[in-house]
Parts: C-alpha cells; sequence; structure tokens
C-alpha cells in the first residue's frame, strides 16, 4: 500500500473493510498472505466450510511492485499474475 500511485488495491479493501458481529464492528482486516490461503484451502474449502468460490483469490505475496500470487480455491493451486486482474479477495483477521 505504500508504493507510488497506489490508489486501489486488494489490500487496500481489507484495510478500509469494517464487519459488525453481534452489535461489535471489527476493522482490523488484513489480506492474508500465500501461505495463509493455501492453509484456508485445505483446512475450511476442503470441508466445504467458509463459503468460498472455486475462483482465484488474490493474496498479499508480492513476486514485485506488479505482480502478486493468488489462491485458486477451485484446484488448490497457486501462481502468480499482474496487479490489474479481477481476483476475489478474502480479509481475515488474526486469532
Amino acid at each position: 500500500m505504500a508504493q507510488t500511485g497506489h490508489t486501489a488495491s486488494a489490500a487496500k479493501a481489507c484495510v478500509y473493510f469494517v464487519a459488525k458481529f453481534n452489535d461489535k464492528s471489527y476493522n482490523d482486516w488484513f489480506l492474508p498472505s500465500k501461505d495463509e490461503l493455501e492453509l484456508m484451502y485445505l483446512t475450511l474449502k476442503k470441508k466445504n466450510t467458509g463459503n468460498f468460490k472455486d475462483d482465484f483469490y488474490w493474496s498479499s505475496s508480492e513476486d514485485d511492485g506488479v505482480i502478486a500470487w493468488y489462491q485458486v480455491f477451485g484446484n488448490g493451486y497457486q501462481y502468480y499474475d499482474g496487479k490489474y486482474g479481477d481476483n476475489n479477495v478474502r480479509c481475515v483477521r488474526a486469532f
């Protein structure tokens, strides 16, 4: 998010995300790394938990300033691509 010219991204969407549960607001969300997304795929998606689409989800793991990793929740593979793509975002909180 500190990159020059940064105006919109998956990471920014998570930083500004606020969710309300049982009358309490939570604003401490972040974009998970590719390793965290893989763990979510293995422990949640494969057990049909978490309402994940069989689609691509951006991670916070970067290759460089223009390339980032994503997790495919349809097959469990990970790839990297330019940050211009319209992949899904799954914000998470530390626990």
